[in-house]
């Protein structure tokens, strides 16, 4: 009886590990943990991407590269890194990899497993002429605002006087924020440019400057230089320095109806203004309301700023 029993009980130790070797084999193998995957290099539209191999992987046949969900391309099991062509510049983009392999104790192949994400940018674009949103005469600000690029980490902006000379850089580090207010301008001319970059391994890439934004302010005063006439009005304003010339109009309703009344060269600051509409000017009859607009010739354009203040010239004055 008691050889029966050992002899049932080393049976029953064999039969246990037996099983638990079948176990051992039957399970999938537990995914590798995840590897750093990192971008090491950029132009405008290409991102150099490397990565480490998995940890307790054996007979690793190829890395899959995805962008998103999108294959772009497959490489042998002994890549390390990878060129990703024809991207856009200033954009961001999230690179994954993935990879296949088959242990050497299962014939069956493992594909796609997961080794990292990262997200890679290209250097900026050159962002488009800024535009301006509002403007504040009486304050002497000006809004621009600017198209976001998605690559990009931040922007830096430039503003000077007519002449080149700069008033100030300044940098945003916020790359969701496409609008600046600047101040100070009056008098003369101002021109603002901006360019993004982004920040890659410690490394800053600047994007080009946009084309200029010209900022033409208004004249500061107009002044009346014959008061007591009732069939014309003549004036004078203050000369805005680096304006190319003015047009002048003039109108009977404060916010609409104007009409052009003169173009005058940048040396000419004054001006008469005999008819409106085809009809005398009638000061006994009416108001009537002028606007000048500056304007700076740049190339074969002409720049204006929006001309928001009109000077009102009123009856009761004659």
């Amino acid at each position: 009886m008691k050889k029966e029993s050992s002899f049932r009980m080393v049976r029953s130790l064999l039969l246990s590990i037996f099983m638990l070797a079948a176990v051992i084999i039957l399970v999938k193998p537990v995914q590798a943990e995840a590897a750093t995957v990192r971008q090491t290099g950029v132009t405008k539209t290409s991102a150099d991407v490397a990565w480490d191999a998995p940890s307790y992987v054996s007979n690793l046949t190829n890395y899959k590269v995805y962008i998103d969900n999108n294959l772009i391309g497959t490489l042998p099991g002994t890549s390390r890194s990878a060129r990703i062509t024809g991207l856009k510049a200033g954009n961001e983009y999230r690179v994954i990899i993935k990879y296949d392999y088959q242990p050497s104790y299962s014939s069956q192949k493992y594909l796609d497993q997961y080794l990292g994400t990262c997200y890679v940018k290209t250097i900026p674009a050159q962002i488009a002429r800024p535009k301006i949103s509002d403007w504040y005469p009486s304050i002497k600000k000006v809004n621009l605002t600017w198209t976001k690029q998605s690559g990009a980490d931040g922007y830096q902006y430039i503003l000077e006087n007519y002449q080149g000379q700069r008033k100030y850089t300044k940098y945003i580090r916020n790359p969701y924020s496409t609008l600046v207010t600047v101040g100070g301008i009056q008098k003369m001319v101002f021109r603002f440019k901006v360019r993004a970059y982004c920040k890659i391994n410690g490394k800053t890439y600047w994007g080009a400057w946009s084309g200029y934004q010209y900022l033409v302010p208004q004249p500061g005063t107009l002044v009346l230089t014959d008061k007591y006439s009732s069939n014309k009005i003549s004036f004078r304003f203050s000369k805005v320095k680096g304006a190319s010339g003015y047009r002048i109009y003039i109108s009977n309703q404060p916010k609409s109806g104007y009409k052009l009344a003169a173009t005058l060269p940048a040396s000419r600051n004054s001006y008469t203004i005999r008819s409106y509409n085809g009809k005398t000017i009638n000061l006994k009859s009416g108001n009537y309301y002028i606007l000048i607009r500056p304007y700076k010739k740049v190339g074969r354009l002409n720049a204006y700023s929006p001309a928001i203040e009109y000077y009102s010239i009123y009856r009761h004055l004659v």
